[in-house]
């Protein structure tokens, strides 16, 4: 995964204040960059970090929504494996993630692509 700072700050990570500037560049430290979309730092994402399409085993069903939004982004077979995952957790289950995902899974069996 690689993320971008959108503005300058200090993220605080396994007990370090790392500084970072506005257009600093994350890659090749997945646990990180995800980290950083997880806690809201100002950052954006430039690429999941995967090759090819399809689930794969960086998964994380307990992340935030927005992470794991970013993760599924508009791929329909990750779109299923966190539905599917989350609506597993029956009264557990988030109904804003469901129904974030049940809307993009909507556009994708409508439009064979999203919107």
């Amino acid at each position: 995964m690689r993320v971008r700072f959108t503005h300058a700050c200090r993220a605080y990570y396994n007990n370090m204040g790392l500084d970072h500037q506005a257009g600093d560049i994350v890659e090749h430290a997945d646990d990180y960059a995800r980290y950083l979309v997880s806690s809201g730092a100002p950052v954006e994402i430039l690429d999941d970090g995967t090759t090819g399409n399809g689930p794969t085993a960086d998964y994380d069903p307990v992340g935030t929504i927005a992470a794991i939004q970013a993760w599924v982004g508009t791929d329909p077979d990750r779109a299923r494996q966190a539905y599917d995952t989350e609506a597993a957790k029956a009264d557990k289950a988030r109904p804003t993630l469901l129904a974030a995902l049940g809307e993009l899974l909507g556009q994708l069996d409508a439009t064979g692509a999203a919107e």
